[in-house]
């Protein structure tokens, strides 16, 4: 790459992929995920050993455990069973 830089810069420059801008992704509302898994929850598990054994059985792409404080209602669901 140095060498290329100093040597023959329009050769590289013509050569190096394009920028790509960074992408925006929006913040996670999580009240409404709380709710959301928490009916879930109600709905889908019957018996459970473990809380992390309800979320496995619930599809959700958030993770119980990491997110203990942000998914309160749903963690006293999942307790309940």
């Amino acid at each position: 790459y140095m060498w290329l830089f100093r040597y023959d810069k329009d050769w590289l420059n013509q050569h190096l992929p394009k920028r790509v801008s960074p992408t925006f992704h929006p913040s996670i509302v999580w009240d409404q995920v709380d709710k959301r898994l928490a009916k879930q929850i109600r709905q889908q598990v019957k018996s459970a050993r473990s809380i992390s054994h309800v979320e496995r059985q619930v599809d959700s792409q958030h993770s119980l455990m990491k997110n203990r404080k942000r998914l309160s209602l749903s963690i006293r669901q999942a307790e309940k069973i």
